[in-house]
């Protein structure tokens, strides 16, 4: 009742991740003309992440849209599925990805249109030391927006799942992630 999870999927799960920020739009805009929620947290698991980032940047500022206060990315392509080994985790947070993608580029034209108070939790897969992947998607595009998020001043932090169970199609069931996204959610 107080923390109500509405699950939205989409049917064509392969639109561009354009017409899926509309559809969030559409959604969030039921969500408070039909029930009045006036506060939302977004979790999105590979383009989910890419759709919410694309809603907030284009839509967030629509007053007649609930507030997103959180949202949380798993194993979102941010930039694109370029890989690179070669870059240390501490450099890829601090200075972003040194390989950008042309989608990456584009979050950076409109990430100041992101409310100062809405926070990001981006969680990104790793399968051994030596494969900085989920295997779908490298770390440095899970986490590939972790500067950008950070240097307009917003709130972000980063979990990174290693081994077997943090492949790409298992971080969405992965024990260690629901525990991550419950207690970013729901604790102080």
């Amino acid at each position: 009742k107080n923390n109500p999870t509405i699950r939205l999927s989409f049917e064509n799960n392969t639109n561009h991740q354009w017409d899926q920020a509309e559809w969030i739009k559409a959604a969030l805009h039921e969500l408070k003309d039909s029930f009045q929620v006036e506060e939302v947290n977004l979790v999105g698991f590979s383009m989910g992440g890419i759709s919410s980032l694309l809603y907030l940047e284009t839509f967030s500022n629509d007053e007649s849209l609930p507030k997103v206060n959180k949202v949380i990315s798993i194993g979102s392509p941010f930039n694109d599925f370029l890989e690179d080994d070669e870059q240390t985790l501490e450099d890829l947070l601090t200075s972003g990805p040194t390989i950008v993608s042309e989608t990456l580029e584009n979050y950076t034209n409109l990430v100041g249109n992101i409310p100062k108070e809405t926070s990001f939790y981006l969680i990104g897969g790793q399968l051994s030391e030596s494969e900085l992947t989920d295997g779908t998607v490298p770390l440095n595009s899970s986490l590939g927006v972790y500067s950008l998020l950070a240097s307009q001043g917003l709130n972000v932090k980063e979990s990174i799942i290693m081994g077997s169970e943090a492949k790409h199609s298992n971080l969405k069931l992965n024990e260690e992630v629901i525990k991550l996204v419950a207690n970013y959610l729901y604790l102080k």
